[in-house]
């Protein structure tokens, strides 16, 4: 049965950055639009480990959201103070610290995805060395697989043109690198598109398939474990990653896209509405894409 969630983040960003909308807000909202679910991002004030810091106090936010009829799909785990690139021990300390203590989120409010990224913002740094920043990431995600496998948890690795290793021969490397079952792929179709059709904010020669994105997809057979849906116009927001716009109003075919996904091997219920920062009525936003991809995933059901 297909489910369809909406990220939380949406409204910590953007206009929201000084005023996000509380919690309870975010899942009454969503559940009065017919969202079955809630990715839920680990930055304040939703799902921090600061803010939750205690398995009865995540407890009670879990309650709270299955009260309104909704579940906990899938985590972003804050790592944005973590910049381990350079193999530094105290960067590396940090970012296995938290992750540890979002992975205890997760199990504690039965959240079957965690996502984790290369933190590393594009363009690289200057004393940026790339084989180190590469064996480092195959080191940390890796043990975050080994961490999350315990647990019965999947990490989802969400790929962007706005983090380190975004080229398909990286995404699709590092995969083969860290090399464990539970460790897959976050796939947001709007960084898919920038990645692997535009290129964007790529280190050295630039590197895009002929297939764009369905080529990608295709290629990530079998390591989808999580999706996120958003249109996209081939640009860069404030050019530190995807510009993210309502659907029908970029360049995505969603219907090949989707139909890609499935045909990859995603066999995942969830799918994400991941709007980003948003101008203008952002819930009447998230309505329409609610229903825009309810119609995609029953026409693609129909045929």
């Amino acid at each position: 049965m297909a489910r369809i969630s909406i990220g939380t983040w949406t409204f910590t960003v953007g206009r929201f950055v000084d005023e996000p909308v509380r919690m309870e807000e975010v899942a009454r909202r969503a559940a009065d639009l017919g969202f079955d679910g809630i990715a839920l991002g680990g930055f304040e004030p939703h799902g921090s480990v600061e803010r939750y810091p205690t398995q009865v106090s995540r407890k009670g936010l879990s309650g709270m959201v299955k009260d309104m009829g909704l579940e906990l799909n899938s985590y972003a785990a804050d790592l944005l103070d973590c910049d381990f690139y350079n193999g530094d021990p105290a960067a590396v300390e940090r970012y296995n610290t938290r992750f540890d203590r979002s992975l205890e989120f997760c199990a504690d409010c039965e959240i079957p995805v965690i996502r984790v990224d290369t933190v590393t913002m594009t363009p690289y740094p200057p004393d940026f060395q790339y084989q180190k920043a590469w064996d480092t990431a195959v080191e940390l995600f890796r043990r975050d697989a080994e961490q999350a496998g315990a647990a019965g948890i999947t990490v989802a690795w969400e790929f962007e043109p706005g983090r380190l290793f975004n080229k398909p021969s990286e995404i699709l490397g590092l995969l083969r690198a860290v090399d464990r079952d539970n460790f897959t792929i976050q796939y947001d179709t709007a960084h898919g598109q920038l990645c692997a059709w535009v290129g964007a904010h790529q280190y050295g020669e630039k590197e895009v398939l002929p297939g764009g994105q369905r080529e990608l997809i295709e290629q990530l057979k079998g390591k989808i474990g999580d999706v996120h849906l958003i249109d996209t116009d081939n640009t860069m927001r404030n050019d530190a990653n995807s510009n993210k716009i309502p659907f029908g109003r970029g360049v995505v075919d969603f219907e090949t896209v989707v139909e890609t996904i499935l045909k990859s091997g995603y066999n995942g219920d969830w799918w994400t509405v991941d709007l980003g920062p948003q101008q203008g009525d952002v819930w009447a936003i998230a309505e329409n894409a609610r229903q825009y991809v309810a119609r995609l995933l029953v026409t693609l059901q129909q045929q």
